[in-house]
């Protein structure tokens, strides 16, 4: 196994993030296992969500697999969207550092990134995904950006309440 790889495991076996036995999944079907990435609680993540073009999907998840490994994160496809989850503190960095791994490959990627708690980890996710949204919907293609950066144009484009006004 892989250095990366059983650090990784090893890491999530003392933070019981993954965890053995009989579970019963939100869909109903059994599992053997059950993995929690809320119980890593070293701090803060990145969520990263980036719509990719001209490039086959699993070429571009598989850039994104190596980008994530590298940092001891993880990568994958959700709806349609490449998904990282790294363990660093620079936003705009990880999401620059995906879109060049892509275009190495000659694809181009719009990319969403928002900070996240182990107890925020699917609101960010939510975050990150209206992110890239709002920048395909402005024709920004190949941009990066995180809630901060858009703006006023989040709040036009994004949920409106309250708490996205502080």
């Amino acid at each position: 196994m892989d250095d990366h790889r059983h650090r990784f495991l090893t890491l999530a076996l003392q933070a019981q993030a993954l965890r053995f036995g009989e579970f019963t999944l939100k869909s109903g079907r059994s599992s053997p296992y059950f993995f929690n990435a809320g119980r890593f609680d070293s701090g803060a993540a990145l969520v990263v969500v980036a719509a990719v073009e001209g490039l086959e999907r699993h070429a571009a998840v598989r850039a994104a697999a190596r980008l994530a490994a590298a940092q001891g994160g993880l990568a994958g496809e959700h709806r349609g969207a490449v998904v990282l989850l790294l363990p660093s503190d620079d936003p705009l960095d990880a999401g620059r550092r995906l879109r060049a791994a892509i275009a190495q490959l000659g694809g181009t990627t719009t990319v969403g990134v928002d900070v996240a708690l182990p107890e925020s980890l699917r609101s960010s996710y939510g975050e990150a995904r209206r992110c890239l949204e709002a920048l395909v919907t402005l024709g920004r293609t190949g941009d990066v950006s995180d809630p901060q950066g858009l703006g006023l144009t989040r709040l036009l484009l994004g949920e409106n309440g309250p708490v996205e006004l502080e």
